[in-house]
């Protein structure tokens, strides 16, 4: 199923050059009802969910934050099943999290505005992300 809106089809666009960017890694934007990308290196390939987003206001009076969605459906329930790593994708800074899907417990998940301010979280955390879903445990 493609992205039904424009933000995330550009947080799509920019996790793949995200990881193209790291040593030894390719991705492809393959939109299927389930994951965005496909990225792989000489070891396999892992199917990677965007989750794109601005900083907004909460509605019960909270600062500014960037809030992201982990479920999909009409539900919004977690399918750890249909991708192997998360991307949260800061559209404002042109920046990913990643996350090993198996340990994303919540369906929704809250970030303050400098979260995505440390350069080296990408890799960081992508690094960790892939490390949790080749050894098979979170």
């Amino acid at each position: 199923m493609p992205t039904a809106t424009i933000s995330g089809a550009i947080g799509e666009m920019i996790a793949c050059s995200v990881i193209m960017g790291f040593d030894g890694w390719s991705a492809a934007h393959v939109p299927t009802d389930g994951y965005d990308l496909v990225a792989f290196d000489d070891v396999g390939a892992l199917r990677v969910q965007v989750k794109s987003g601005y900083p907004r206001q909460e509605r019960d009076g909270r600062s500014r934050c960037y809030h992201f969605n982990n479920g999909s459906g009409g539900k919004k329930q977690l399918r750890h099943d249909q991708y192997d790593i998360i991307c949260h994708c800061s559209l404002l800074e042109r920046r990913c999290i990643f996350y090993a899907a198996a340990s994303i417990n919540k369906t929704s998940q809250r970030y303050n505005l400098s979260a995505f301010d440390d350069v080296h979280k990408e890799m960081d955390s992508w690094q960790k992300a892939v490390q949790i879903v080749r050894e098979g445990f979170c």
